[in-house]
């Protein structure tokens, strides 16, 4: 009776031990994106040159980083694929330190608040 009562007691203080072990998973933090700014491909092809900054900011919401000039006003978002649908973005809420290959709409914005220029890379 004393031999079963020091195994049950051996393998309940092992079963313990490895039951609060503390598990390390492994964690890649995601950049921090703007709410609501889940946008497809399909919606960024739709502003083009000519365009009203209204437009503009609608479709995609508020840009990540705004620069304005005498000449007008350059607006670039910066986006992050989106992982449960195809050609589908988020709008990153501060610029990445690397951006080069990151996805990117740049706007420049006339005087007249029309869109000059359109430059992408997605």
């Amino acid at each position: 009776m004393k031999i079963i009562l020091a195994l049950v007691s051996i393998l309940s203080s092992f079963l313990f031990l490895d039951c609060s072990k503390e598990v390390k998973e492994v964690y890649t933090p995601r950049p921090q994106t703007r709410p609501n700014t889940h946008i497809r491909k399909l919606e960024i092809d739709q502003i083009r040159e000519g365009d009203s900054v209204v437009k503009a900011s609608a479709i995609l919401g508020q840009p990540t980083f705004k620069k304005s000039t005498q000449n007008g006003t350059e607006m670039i978002w910066y986006f992050i694929p989106v992982k449960y649908q195809e050609d589908s973005y988020e709008t990153l809420k501060k610029v990445p330190k690397e951006t080069e290959g990151v996805p990117f709409l740049k706007l420049m914005i006339g005087t007249d608040n029309k869109i000059t220029t359109r430059e992408f890379e997605i």
